[in-house]
C-alpha cells in the first residue's frame, strides 16, 4: 500500500523482523553521507535515540499531569495556528 504525506510518498509494508517498524522510501531517495551512515550505526547513536525517546515521554507525561504547563502549551498552539 503507498500513502502520500505532504507530498512524500511511503510504501507501507508489515514488518518482517522483531526489530523496530520501518517505512522504506520510495522513488527518489536521498543517500546520507558516508559518515552519517558511520555514526549511525554505533551504540552511542543507538543511545541518542533512546534518550531522545525517554525525553519525549517524560515530556508528554509532564504536559499531561501539570495543568499549567498543558494550558501554557495549548495557548502557544493556538496563538501559531491564529497566526498562520
Amino acid at each position: 500500500m503507498v500513502s502520500e504525506v505532504s507530498g512524500v510518498r511511503f510504501l507501507r509494508r508489515p514488518p518482517l523482523s522483531r526489530g523496530p517498524p520501518r517505512i522504506p522510501p520510495c522513488g527518489d531517495t536521498i543517500t546520507h553521507h558516508p559518515d552519517f551512515t558511520r555514526y549511525g550505526t554505533t551504540a552511542a547513536a543507538d543511545r541518542a535515540v533512546l534518550d531522545g525517546g525517554l525525553a519525549m515521554a517524560w515530556t508528554a507525561i509532564d504536559l499531561a499531569t501539570c495543568p499549567a504547563r498543558r494550558e501554557r502549551l495549548l495557548a502557544r498552539v493556538a496563538a501559531r495556528v491564529a497566526a498562520n
